[in-house]
Formats: C-alpha cells, structure tokens, sequence
C-alpha cells in the first residue's frame, strides 16, 4: 500500500509505474481519498515487510508519515473506510507485469478504527 498526501494524480501514476517497472508488480489500483489531492494505492503481492517496506521508501512523493507508522506497527494499513465524510473512489489501475499471488480474502485481520484510533 501507498499513500500519497497534496500530490497530482499524474504524479502518483508516474511515481508508482517506477517501482512497478522495477519490481515486476502486479496491477496496483489508485483510490482518490480526497479530491484532486490525496491517494492510495493497493498492490496484492506477499512480500516480506521489509522488502515491501523498502519498496514504498523508494517511491517518490509516498506520504512519509504513511511509511514512518508503517515501520512502527510492522504491517501496511488498508484503509477503504470514509474519512471526514469522504468515500474513496477508484481512479486508475496500473497494469501489472505478473498476477496478483494474494487477495482481500488472504488479508490476516481487519480493525475498524478513526484516524489515529484504534476500536
């Protein structure tokens, strides 16, 4: 997963197509979580975390809090809940360079929770 903060979405596309490209990832689909300036992105690859993790510090303009909590918890968040009202929305799919090997059914667990807090 990704997060992107103030950004275009041209530069989200191109930012992801670059990691992408490098790593042979499956097809990666962009959400708009705030309009016109806020992303996320969703690849279903199993990686290990810490390659995933070093994947998402290589990619320009990724939200660095986003990556800084990440390593803190030792795990992605998949937020795909409102925010302040707002629904996200698929913009873009970036096609993948091999098939997805998990899926939303392979996810460990989920948790509700607001921004910051855990319920």
């Amino acid at each position: 997963m990704w997060d992107f903060d103030n950004t275009a979405l041209n530069d989200v596309i191109r930012s992801l197509l670059g990691v992408q490209n490098n790593y042979q990832l499956p097809n990666i689909f962009i959400l708009e979580t705030k309009e016109d300036t806020n992303y996320t992105a969703y690849c279903f690859a199993e990686l290990d975390i810490k390659f995933a993790l070093g994947i998402v510090l290589e990619t320009p303009l990724v939200c660095w809090n986003f990556w800084r909590l990440s390593v803190m918890r030792g795990f992605f968040t998949l937020r795909f809940s409102p925010k302040d009202g707002r629904l996200p929305h698929w913009r873009a799919t970036l096609q993948g360079l091999r098939p997805a090997d998990v899926g939303i059914d392979d996810l460990v667990h989920a948790v509700k929770y607001e921004t910051g807090v855990r319920k």
